[in-house]
């Protein structure tokens, strides 16, 4: 019988096989397996049998590039993002969303800006109406509020990880302060984030002019590097 290299499973005759070609072949299709990067449609699968540790495969139009890793538990071989476009781009139509005077509030949006968006689906948005991100990784989060003109008080801003301030916010808060009602009207943030999938980003408004302060809102959410 012949032996079993340490890499890529190749099989090496004895000199008493020297004739034969059925190794060869076999290592001939090991070797198709890992040689480059393989060109996929979008959305296909290569079956497990096929996959070795290590192999590298880029969808035709999507952007997606990953490699498959072989699970030690399971034997099986796992796909792993090392490239992951997406974005999702939405904001608050059809009447001012309203926040009242005080306490912090959670944003949600009610529309998805297509022609901003990319490689998103129906399912990356929460039921309360925000971005909910697909894979692990480091998203860039850009929001804006758009508020009612009033003069008096202060307008906050601060990012969000399903519905809970991110762990000291208090230093990447957004605050415009009273006194010129013109700076009381446009709200913007950015942050970069880590989440988990399906974790929701969003952003807390918070006001105190003392009444309910109606506002449109605007939310960009980018994957910078997925984490796998």
């Amino acid at each position: 019988m012949p032996d079993i290299t340490a890499r890529g499973g190749y099989e090496k005759p004895f000199p008493s096989e020297d004739r034969a070609v059925e190794p060869l072949n076999r290592n001939t299709d090991k070797t198709a397996k890992w040689i480059g990067a393989f060109t996929v449609d979008n959305g296909a699968t290569i079956p497990d049998a096929d996959r070795i540790d290590g192999m590298l495969v880029h969808e035709r139009t999507s952007g997606y590039f990953y490699d498959y890793r072989r699970n030690t538990g399971t034997g099986l071989y796992e796909k792993k993002f090392l490239h992951y476009p997406w974005q999702l781009t939405m904001i608050h139509t059809g009447g001012q969303n309203v926040i009242g005077s005080g306490a912090f509030e959670n944003q949600g949006y009610n529309t998805t800006v297509s022609v901003q968006s990319f490689n998103n689906s129906a399912g990356d948005v929460s039921g309360l109406g925000q971005p909910q991100v697909p894979v692990r990784g480091l998203y860039s989060l850009i929001a804006s509020a758009r508020w009612v003109v009033n003069g008096t008080g202060i307008r906050h801003m601060k990012p969000a990880l399903n519905q809970s301030a991110i762990p000291e916010t208090l230093g990447l808060e957004t605050v415009e302060k009273n006194g010129d009602p013109a700076n009381l009207v446009y709200l913007r943030g950015s942050w970069n984030l880590f989440a988990q999938a399906g974790d929701d980003i969003g952003v807390q408004l918070a006001q105190t002019s003392g009444i309910a302060l109606g506002q449109f809102g605007y939310i960009c959410v980018t994957l910078i590097c997925p984490v796998d």
